[in-house]
């Protein structure tokens, strides 16, 4: 897949009106039962309720980066389920996008399969640009890690066209790197942290010839990851903003270890990491479970004194000085003795692009933080910048059409009606429509300065800050100008430039005069509904202040407001000193109370969210104590679960499904000491084992049938053991895991004779016992494992399948289908799939002196393998997969 810098503009159009149509088609009920398809695979609880309709839940998969322009796979695979025509609808778009992305012919227009000795599928294509370097070994990086490598390569060459100095931050992380094989760069914003990183991988891959750089943006793709692959990754802006997520946490300290092997234990061909990481962040993290990749031998620290150089202050003021600019010794020698040492190299890219700021001179330098916001002041349009940042920093093109309806008129009036700027600001006398004509010519004009425009997740171009440092020094400009403004109206993640501390720099000083604005601002963030992945309400500096958590609590009481809603909020959100003093002025928790803390997101430190649960478990009852074990589970809140655990929670059914669903492995080994994990069963009879199957959980696969074996041959109410749910899921590795347990149960001394072949240094199972228990094991519609795998599109499992069990190739369900009626009505079929499958049962045929004819495989309605291809074909309005199509039209012909 293209990264979005290569997507052709046809092809974004192609996708923007496909997911404008599904929103046309697609009904509350019916989005509804599709995000549930999505449920924990791989939307969370909370993303579910954020998806409002069909563009969000394009857009959050896109961010999860399951799916991307033109490769919709797990949407269609999904929407299948709920509406064919609309799942046929995807996938004609997909093909149609992917003919632009490959700058190929059309799906209509390919070669048929006669010409397919001179075609390669741009997949092909790709695994083979992938594969390491050294052919002495078979390993190749995941097909998901592919369009990250690509998009990450376009980044370097693009980012190789602009300045840069070689500075000692990326001298001495050379050195780190060739030591370590890791280096983590930290510093603040504007320090040039992305930028060192970036050469750094450019040097690698390409001068040092050392593996391909990978850009990883979602900690949980390191399991993609393995030794010796020549990878060098890269994690930019580790752990995001600083109300750092507590999953991401979670997600990093469960892969301590495996980090390690991958990029610190000695290995044939190395693997690199680079890391990037803000002060903030890293401060408020520093004495969470880091582990050795965070060790200072591998740290560079940009903004201690080490990296304070004057001699390259000196050369980033020559590489960044304006054409027809010349700087004085003086000047420099001014610069150098007062510029703070807080983001240089952007600010020497800030002057290089500004004439307005250039006309500043040192001045810019000795207080850049002040000059950029006295140059905003002085721009006529601020008004704009104000308009974008009370919109989040973020603003659609197509949204600011003078007649549009998406235009937040209170918003817009407010950015207007706030002079930021020295003098008279004519643009408030505009009309509403001339206001927003205004907003958008204002950021034109800005584009490649202060704003950057470009296209989003789901195609639309939009308007952003072109730098963090502008959006807080727009923040910082409106929180002077207007506090109680800024308190009413900035966005959620802005409150937390918000402070009663004096002291603090670079922040909006609240005084008392403020605090009720203020407390009103945090019951209405509490009330709302909708779920925002950038609040940073439980993190607020406010709540550090007793005074003003009193006079919280106080207003909470002049106004009779539920006080024990707030405490659930605060629970939910995090906010630690405001639950604490709520409890001890005698609220008194509820049930809610204790689900919503252990449900949360918003709690980074575990042992403080447990600290918490003490307190409040002791208004419990047995069965709220059971309802809290159970969520805790779900949502992964681990220390939680095993407190509960602990003091005594007896588990049931609901509990056992609920850590598969919640991930964590050192609960479920604590729950393996309880009978009910034994005999706990889900909807459709499930057993704990085909819920780890269906939700791909491979180490509590393996655990579960090292501790219960029997539960391999358990069935639910379909009649599909474990093995049924893996191969419909498509997991070869889970798979063969299952599999290895089930043939070992199988095996008896009285069975040494039926002894598994082996061919070309793979088993093959012909005779043996292992091959009759595979013939026979059927669902309630006699399907196989090998129907289930075809009817699910699992070609890597169907093949595995086809090669260790002959006879599965011949077996037909109840209907009289054959495996290869499944692959012709299966929507992921292709002629190569067909082909080798078909050989298989060819092979087999002849084996057992049988002949093979395919026009003789026919289902008890007398339908064929054709038949089938061209009802699928019928049924998506159009010819599905034509290759496949005219391959089989050309077989039944002859």
């Amino acid at each position: 897949m293209a990264s979005n810098q290569e997507i052709p503009e046809e092809a974004f159009e192609i996708h923007n009106e496909m997911v404008d149509y599904l929103g046309e088609q697609i009904d509350d009920d019916h989005l509804c039962r599709l995000k549930r398809r999505f449920n924990n695979i791989p939307l969370t609880p909370v993303d579910i309720d954020k998806i409002h309709d069909i563009s969000g839940l394009f857009n959050r998969l896109m961010e999860k980066e399951k799916i991307g322009i033109g490769n919709y796979t797990k949407i269609i695979s999904n929407l299948r389920q709920i509406n064919q025509k609309l799942a046929t609808y995807v996938e004609k778009k997909e093909k149609e996008i992917k003919a632009i992305i490959n700058g190929g012919p059309s799906p209509a227009k390919q070669p048929r399969s006669g010409d397919q000795d001179q075609q390669q599928s741009t997949g092909d294509l790709a695994a083979k640009n992938v594969t390491t370097a050294n052919t002495s070994h078979d390993k190749k990086i995941h097909p998901d890690l592919e369009p990250m490598i690509e998009t990450i390569k376009a980044k370097i060459r693009k980012e190789k066209e602009k300045k840069f100095h070689p500075t000692k931050g990326f001298c001495d992380a050379k050195d780190k790197l060739q030591k370590n094989r890791v280096v983590i760069i930290k510093g603040n914003t504007g320090d040039g942290k992305t930028a060192i990183a970036v050469q750094l991988l450019h040097w690698l891959s390409q001068e040092q010839e050392a593996g391909q750089p990978l850009q990883l943006h979602n900690i949980e793709k390191l399991d993609l990851l393995a030794p010796n692959l020549k990878l060098i990754t890269f994690i930019d802006d580790i752990f995001g903003e600083k109300d750092v997520c507590k999953k991401d946490v979670q997600e990093w300290n469960k892969r301590i270890s495996d980090v390690k092997t991958l990029f610190i234990d000695e290995q044939t061909e190395t693997n690199f990491l680079l890391i990037t990481v803000r002060n903030e962040v890293f401060y408020y993290l520093e004495k969470r479970s880091f582990g050795t990749i965070f060790s200072k031998d591998n740290l560079i620290d940009l903004s201690s004194d080490t990296y304070k150089v004057e001699e390259e202050k000196k050369r980033l003021l020559e590489l960044y000085k304006p054409e027809h600019f010349s700087w004085s010794e003086e000047e420099k020698n001014q610069i150098l003795t007062y510029a703070p040492n807080i983001g240089f190299p952007q600010c020497c890219q800030l002057f290089y692009n500004s004439k307005k700021l250039q006309k500043e001179r040192v001045r810019f330098f000795e207080n850049p933080f002040h000059f950029l916001n006295e140059a905003l002041s002085k721009l006529q349009e601020c008004s704009a910048l104000l308009f974008l940042f009370l919109n989040n920093g973020r603003i659609s093109v197509k949204d600011l059409d003078p007649n549009s309806q998406k235009v937040n008129q209170k918003l817009l009036e407010e950015a207007f009606d706030i002079n930021l700027i020295d003098g008279e600001n004519g643009s408030t006398n505009l009309t509403y429509k001339k206001k927003i004509g205004f907003v958008k010519e204002s950021l034109e004009k800005l584009f490649g300065f202060l704003v950057v425009k470009e296209k989003c997740w789901f195609g639309e171009d939009v308007y952003r800050f072109n730098h963090d440092s502008i959006y807080v020094a727009v923040a910082l400009l409106y929180g002077k100008a207007t506090p109680i403004g800024y308190i009413q109206n900035c966005p959620s993640k802005s409150l937390s430039f918000l402070t009663t501390s004096e002291t603090a720099s670079n922040m909006i000083v609240l005084s008392s005069d403020h605090y009720t604005e203020m407390c009103e601002r945090l019951l209405r963030e509490f009330e709302c509904k909708e779920n925002r992945y950038d609040t940073c309400i439980g993190s607020l500096h406010v709540w550090n202040d007793f005074v003003f958590v009193k006079r919280f609590v106080g207003l909470l009481n002049d106004r009779k407001y539920d006080k024990l809603n707030v405490l659930n909020k605060a629970c939910f959100f995090g906010a630690e000193e405001c639950v604490l003093y709520l409890l001890s002025k005698g609220v008194k928790p509820d049930n809610d109370t204790a689900l919503s803390l252990v449900s949360s997101r918003y709690w980074n430190a575990s042992n403080r969210q447990v600290c918490l649960l003490r307190k409040i478990a002791v208004y419990l009852n047995d069965e709220t104590k059971l309802a809290v074990l159970n969520e805790a589970c779900s949502s992964g809140a681990e220390e939680c679960a095993l407190y509960l655990l602990c003091e005594g929670v007896e588990p049931d059914e609901e509990t056992v499904f609920s850590v598969v669903k919640g991930e964590s492995v050192k609960v479920l080994r604590n729950l393996l000491q309880y009978n009910v994990t034994r005999t706990a069963r889900y909807t459709n009879n499930y057993n704990v084992l085909h819920m780890a199957c269906r939700y791909e959980r491979e180490e509590m696969v393996t655990l579960l049938c090292d501790t219960y074996p029997h539960l391999v041959h358990d069935t639910d109410d379909d009649g599909q053991t474990p093995l049924f749910v893996v191969a419909g899921k498509g997991n070869c590795s889970i798979l063969q895991t299952v599999e290895r347990f089930v043939l070992n149960s199988l095996y008896r001394v009285e069975d040494q004779q039926h002894r598994c072949e082996s061919v070309d240094g793979r088993v093959v199972h012909r005779n043996c016992v292992c091959a009759q228990y595979m013939a026979k094991l059927v669902d309630v519609d006699g399907k196989t494992v090998l129907h289930v795998s075809c009817v699910c599109g699992n070609r890597e499992v169907c093949l595995y399948l086809c090669h260790s069990y002959p006879a599965l190739t011949t077996a037909v369900s109840k209907d009289n289908r054959h495996c290869l009626h499944n692959i012709a009505r299966s929507y992921r079929s292709d002629v190569d799939w067909f082909t080798e499958c078909e050989i298989h049962v060819k092979q087999y045929l002849e084996s057992t002196g049988r002949n093979y004819d395919i026009t003789t495989i026919l289902d008890n309605d007398g339908k064929s393998v054709l038949d089938e291809a061209k009802e699928r074909a019928k049924e998506r309005g159009t010819k599905n997969n034509p290759l496949l199509l005219d391959h089989l039209i050309k077989v039944f012909g002859k």
